[in-house]
C-alpha cells in the first residue's frame, strides 16, 4: 500500500552502497518523495550528490533535520542505529527503517522478542492513527 501524499524521506549514510540501493529502489518503484534529504557524515556534508530524484546537496546528520522527515532509512553502523533511533523516535518521531544488524530478528533461530507493540508494516506511511506510541514508528526486533 502506496502513502497517500508525498512524503519527507531522509536516508542516513548515503555515500555507502546501501544508501545508494535505497534511494534507487525508492526511484524504480515510483515511492512518492515530496522532498529527499541525503545524510552523512561531516566529511561529505555540502557534497553534491546525483540521484533519481535530481542533484541534491549531502547534509551532516543532525537530530533535528531528521526528526523533519516522516520517514527515516539508517544505512549505518549496528552502533549508529542503537544510540540513534530512540532518539529519533521519541515522542511521535518519524518512521524510522534500520537496515543494520542492531534490530535484526532472530526467527531463524526461533528467539524473537519486538522492540515496538504489534504494529502494521508501514504505520506512519499508511496510517498515522495505526502507530499511536513513538515505539510503534519502529520497523526492527532484536533477538
Amino acid at each position: 500500500m502506496m502513502p497517500s501524499k508525498p512524503l519527507t524521506v531522509g536516508v542516513v549514510g548515503v555515500t555507502g552502497a546501501v544508501g545508494q540501493e535505497i534511494i534507487e529502489v525508492m526511484a524504480n518503484r515510483k515511492f512518492p518523495v515530496s522532498e529527499l534529504k541525503l545524510f552523512a557524515s561531516a566529511r561529505s556534508a555540502g557534497k553534491p550528490m546525483s540521484t533519481p530524484f535530481g542533484e541534491l546537496k549531502i547534509r551532516e546528520f543532525t537530530l533535528e533535520d531528521a526528526r523533519a522527515c516522516d520517514v527515516v532509512f539508517l544505512a549505518v553502523s549496528g552502533d549508529f542505529a542503537l544510540e540513534w533511533v530512540p532518539k529519533l523516535t521519541e515522542n511521535d518521531g518519524p518512521l524510522v527503517i534500520d537496515n543494520s544488524s542492531a534490530y535484526r530478528c532472530a526467527a531463524a533461530r526461533g528467539s524473537m522478542r519486538t522492540l515496538a507493540p504489534a504494529a502494521p508494516a508501514a504505520p506512519r506511511a499508511s496510517n498515522p492513527r495505526a502507530a499511536p506510541t513513538p515505539a510503534a514508528t519502529t520497523i526492527a526486533c532484536r533477538s
